[in-house]
C-alpha cells in the first residue's frame, strides 16, 4: 500500500472514530433532524416521543443506530442515513420479537401480521443459523428465518409505525414476568 493510500484510510478510520465519538453524546432528537427529512422525520421523532414515554429510552448503540431495550436485552433499533442492505434511504426500525408466539391472537386480531410476514429478516448465515429455521407465523410457513424473529421496517410511515408500537407493546409485556397479553 501506497504511502497516500494508507493515509487516506487512516484519515477515514479517523473521521470514522471521530464521528462516533462525537455522536455518542447527541440525543436521537437532536440527529434526527439532520438526517431525516419531510414527513418521516416528524413520524421518527413522534416514535421516539413514544418510546421515552414508555420507559424505553434510545440509547446510543454504533454509528447511526439507537437502541432502546426491555429487560436488558435488545427491544428495538432505530437506524438513521442510507441503509443499502436495509433498503432505506432515511431511517428503519429494526424489532426483535423473541416473544412472538405468545402473542400472535392479538396480531391476528388487530390485523398487523402483515407486518411481521412483509418486513422479517430471513437468515444470511450471520449469527450460525443458517440455513435458517422453518416457523409457522399466524398460518402462513415462512422458511428460512432468522433463529430469533427479527422484522425491520425501512422508512415507515405512521400507519406502520402505529402498528410497531403495538407489537413493541405485546412484546414488552411479554418479556415482564407474570405479565397478561392484552387482547
Amino acid at each position: 500500500m501506497d504511502k497516500k493510500a494508507k493515509n487516506s484510510k487512516q484519515a477515514g478510520i479517523f473521521i470514522f472514530k471521530y464521528k462516533a465519538a462525537t455522536q455518542s453524546k447527541d440525543q436521537i432528537e437532536d440527529f434526527i433532524p439532520v438526517y431525516i427529512i419531510g414527513d418521516l422525520q416528524k413520524t421518527a421523532l413522534d416514535f421516539v416521543v413514544y418510546l421515552k414515554e414508555n420507559k424505553m429510552k434510545p440509547s446510543w448503540s454504533v454509528t447511526n443506530t439507537w437502541n432502546a431495550n426491555c429487560k436488558g436485552k435488545s427491544l428495538c433499533k432505530i437506524n438513521s442515513g442510507e441503509e443499502v442492505w436495509a433498503n432505506s434511504k432515511s431511517w428503519s426500525l429494526q424489532l426483535r420479537l423473541n416473544h412472538l408466539n405468545e402473542y400472535e391472537e392479538p396480531i391476528i386480531s388487530d390485523g398487523l401480521q402483515n407486518i411481521v410476514w412483509n418486513n422479517i429478516k430471513y437468515c444470511g448465515s450471520c449469527a450460525g443459523c443458517a440455513p435458517g429455521i422453518d416457523r409457522t407465523l399466524f398460518g402462513k410457513v415462512c422458511k428460512g428465518l432468522c433463529h430469533v424473529p427479527v422484522v425491520t421496517v425501512c422508512d415507515p410511515d405512521k400507519a406502520t409505525v402505529d402498528g410497531i408500537k403495538r407489537l413493541l407493546e405485546l412484546e414488552k409485556q411479554a418479556r415482564t414476568e407474570n405479565s397478561t397479553i392484552i387482547k
